[in-house]
């Protein structure tokens, strides 16, 4: 007789598809391909949704689900099974519909239900709103002597919006806390066992987190290769296993007891040594072998979700088992609790399940993290910042600075004495945190309160990356600890201010003083000498350019002397004399003006150095200290943007609920137009947008600021051209990122001699220019060669070009061709100067629409440079 094929009528969430199709391979005990059981699926992502037909007469799928069943029945299937629970509502109408047998998958699932939990008798219902609607559960569930109970309709709403995401496509972390406590919230009302009667709902609890991963991959390893060394447990094989589980302890760290237990329930073996090889009590360890796990109740409920064949944990709880073999009264607090983590072991030839592998972590290990936070920032010079951690209630302390056995390493004040051990606290009840409760049930970023009394903190707050665990992560610092280095920095930038300011003004005296009074001197001796005194001197007390023209002054005035006798001696050539007496007059006087004008051009000259040195000095640190709380500005602009929008998007979505009586939206409506609301929300992008590009164009001209400050503060050294490239390209990934394709035409060049982060500064300008000038999509070619005891490097785009008039102006300094506010012409002013220094050319080649080409040419060996 052939093999029956099962027919699977997907498509209807293809998570779940691909879910159910997963299930049937994990369950089928094979040992090679051929093993498998044959799969036929059909998947219509069309089929119209069948909560939205059977609720508000939406367009029926029937005839959608008769076509799929009818096709998977011609493709040869023996047997049709169904992921979609809410399609169970047709399923009379499918099997009249074909030959073959359609599965009742919710009948098949209740009577497993009650044959696992004997003695439940309220089940809790997740579900679509149609599945809860329809009874789809009850009627088999009752017959079994179950009460059925499903979340009351606000949250049932809720349940059915996170279902629809995830069809969508949503992250399931995005939806996991609504699920999760919608979850608790049956458990709470007195639900046994909770159904996930919706394939998309275990997808999404189920899911881990890379933080807890490694010690989930550690457990589902070990339990893995367990049955390879021994394919059956028995009590004789007790102390064989221990000693792999003594490995295991010292090798990972984290363990405080390993536990193998049997699938009758017995505890088989142990780890004898802990985690720094010293032995456990061995009385307390004969007492624990051979016992039951059910005497140990946490261990022995992911004993059982073990043995029916999934991974399980218990979440922060205190173990009896490790406690009985672990004297931690007088340790750290956090060494009194634990995570357990449990994996089945499967015989490796059947998959028959032989017990169950238990890892028991001590808390230690994540409290560790915690603490790790709090010395970076205490390392920051926030040393009232520290890290805590919250249960999946977001209320009940399970990680925090303050615990048992920990107060001796803190200087703490009188009040905290009754704090000092906050784990098991309740945020609300003990320490009235409402604030800090209801922020994270909004799930806000950050929220300020009050902890201890009257000390203000700023605190982070989200949750972890593994929403199966719920927990929250909250960082908190004192509001003084935040914004004391920016009043200090106030204060520090208004004093160096005054204090330039003055030796500007002291050194613009001195100097003009040291000009002008020789000036004052040689005008007044020019004077007399102009009134016929030719024997009045000028006093030359230097040889400057102020002394070189008052010695001409003096060779001026002796000559002049010398004109007059002869003049007195040449009465009868008067007319000749006085010509030729006034044409050299002539020449001295233009002498005169030479030397004048250059004593004024060196006096600019004078004056302008010191003003740049005063300058580049002023602006390094300026530019040093703006940096700092500017990135904290700039860096949280996203931030302000992304909740902005979260916010806007929740507005609408409550607006839309259907819930809302007629009179709700005319409120809404009126309290709208009273606050302005549409202009206030356009206006509030504009705000975040104008703010975002001030923040980015300080931060630019800062960053220039400080390049150029830092022109002559590097030091010779043998540089990597391709390696510089390399590193320029890696810092700049989000310019070009999916819009940019680079070409590397890289040549067979030496390393040179040169200034690294100056050349680092000149590619890195010129890389950025190159993806700036491509708006869209494009290509920048690197090239590189080696010519003639040289190094070229060639950067070429098909961006948008410089038109030919600009060409001549490019490297001049505050000169830039991008749009007002996106450039502050300093980038290739900065990287001519620097390729100068270095004995090297550059040239730019351009046409608009047609890219442009920058070349460097670059001496292997710096002129003067030892070896």
């Amino acid at each position: 007789m052939p093999e029956r094929i099962i027919g699977v009528l997907g498509g209807m969430g293809p998570e779940a598809t691909v879910d159910f199709f997963h299930e049937i391979v994990a369950v089928t005990p094979a040992r090679k391909d051929q093993d498998h059981v044959p799969v036929l699926i059909y998947s219509n992502p069309r089929m119209p949704d069948r909560a939205s037909a059977i609720l508000y007469g939406a367009e029926d799928p029937l005839p959608y689900l008769k076509e799929a069943a009818i096709t998977l029945e011609r493709g040869g299937a023996g047997i049709i099974t169904i992921p979609c629970n809410t399609a169970h509502y047709y399923l009379d109408d499918l099997r009249a519909a074909v030959h073959i047998p359609v599965l009742n998958m919710i009948e098949e699932a209740c009577g497993v239900l009650r044959a696992e939990y004997p003695d439940a008798r309220t089940a809790g219902l997740l579900a679509t709103t149609g599945t809860v609607k329809m009874r789809l559960y009850e009627k088999f569930l009752e017959k079994e002597g179950l009460n059925v109970i499903a979340p009351p309709d606000e949250e049932q709403e809720q349940v059915q919006i996170s279902i629809d995401r995830i069809k969508g496509g949503a992250r399931r972390e995005e939806v996991h806390s609504i699920l999760k406590t919608a979850c608790c919230n049956l458990m709470s009302r007195g639900a046994g066992l909770v159904i996930l009667g919706c394939t998309e709902i275990p997808l999404v609890l189920d899911s881990t987190d890379p933080a807890l991963g490694e010690s989930k991959v550690q457990s589902n390893s070990m339990a893995s290769t367990l049955p390879l060394i021994f394919p059956t447990l028995d009590q004789g094989r007790s102390r064989a296993i221990s000693q792999i589980l003594n490995n295991y302890c010292f090798n990972h760290e984290v363990y405080d007891l390993l536990v193998i237990v049997d699938a009758n329930g017995r505890i088989i073996s142990t780890n004898s040594l802990d985690r720094n090889t010293l032995p456990l009590p061995a009385g307390e360890l004969n007492k624990i072998l051979g016992t039951s796990i059910r005497d140990y109740p946490q261990e022995y409920g992911i004993f059982r979700d073990s043995m029916r064949g999934y991974s399980s944990r218990c979440d922060w709880y205190q173990s009896k088992l490790v406690h009985r073999l672990y004297d931690y009264r007088n340790e750290d607090g956090s060494h009194l609790y634990n995570l357990a983590l449990s994996e089945p072991l499967r015989d490796p030839r059947t998959s028959e399940i032989l017990g169950v592998w238990i890892s028991i972590i001590n808390w230690f290990y994540f409290q560790n993290i915690l603490d790790n936070v709090e010395s970076d920032l205490a390392n920051s010079d926030l040393k009232s910042g520290y890290a805590f951690m919250l249960a999946s209630d977001g209320d009940t302390t399970i990680g925090h600075k303050y615990r048992k056995n920990r107060a001796n390493e803190y200087g703490l004040p009188p009040h905290a004495e009754r704090d000092l051990d906050l784990y098991g606290s309740r945020i609300v009840k003990d320490h009235g945190l409402r604030a800090l409760h209801e922020a994270i049930l909004r799930h806000q970023r950050s929220v300020a309160y009050d902890f201890p009394k009257g000390t203000a903190k700023i605190t982070g707050i989200a949750p972890i990356g593994d929403t199966s665990f719920g927990w929250i992560v909250g960082v908190g610092v004192d509001s003084s600890d935040i914004f004391r280095p920016i009043y200090a920095v106030g204060w520090w930038l208004a004093a160096v201010t005054l204090a330039l300011s003055a030796l500007v003004v002291a050194f613009t005296y001195i100097i003009a003083r040291g000009i002008t009074v020789p000036l004052n001197n040689l005008i007044g001796t020019a004077q007399t000498i102009a009134k016929g005194n030719f024997n009045e001197r000028v006093r030359v007390r230097s040889a400057d350019e102020v002394g070189i023209l008052g010695s001409t002054f003096n060779d001026m005035a002796r000559a002049l002397a010398a004109r007059e006798e002869q003049l007195q001696d040449l009465n009868k050539n008067l007319e000749n004399m006085v010509r030729e007496r006034t044409l050299e007059l002539e020449k001295s006087n233009e002498a005169l003006k030479n030397a004048y004008l250059d004593l004024q051009n060196t006096q600019e000259q004078l004056i302008q150095t010191e003003k740049m040195a005063s300058l580049g000095q002023l602006v390094a640190g300026i530019a040093h200290e703006i940096k700092n709380p500017l990135n904290f500005i700039y860096g949280n602009t996203g931030f302000l943007a992304d909740y902005t929008g979260k916010l806007q998007g929740l507005l609408a979505a409550f607006e839309s609920l259907p819930s809302l009586s007629a009179g709700d939206r005319e409120t809404i409506s009126r309290l709208k137009e009273e606050i302005r609301y549409s202009f206030i929300k356009d206006d509030l992008r504009t705000l975040i947008d104008n703010f975002t590009e001030g923040a980015r164009r300080i931060n630019n001209i800062v960053s220039d600021l400080r390049s150029f400050s830092r022109m002559d503060s590097d030091t010779l050294s043998e540089i990597d051209i391709h390696g510089a490239l390399e590193i320029s390209l890696n810092l700049l990934t989000n310019q070009y990122k999916n819009r940019v394709e680079i070409h590397r035409e890289y040549g067979d060049i030496p390393k040179i001699q040169g200034y690294s982060g100056k050349l680092n500064q000149v590619l890195m300008n010129l890389l950025l220019n190159a993806f700036q000038a491509i708006h869209d999509r494009g290509d920048v070619w690197i090239r590189t060669r080696s010519l003639d005891g040289t190094v070229e490097v060639e950067i070429q785009d098909n961006g948008v070009g410089i038109p030919k008039e600009h060409l001549k102006r490019v490297f001049e300094p505050f000169f830039t061709t991008k749009p007002v506010g996106q450039g502050t012409g300093l980038g290739l002013s900065i990287s001519y100067g620097i390729i100068e220094q270095h004995g090297g050319r550059i040239h730019v080649a351009s046409a608009p629409k047609k890219g442009s080409t920058f070349t460097i040419r670059l001496p292997v060996v710096q002129e003067g440079a030892s070896g």
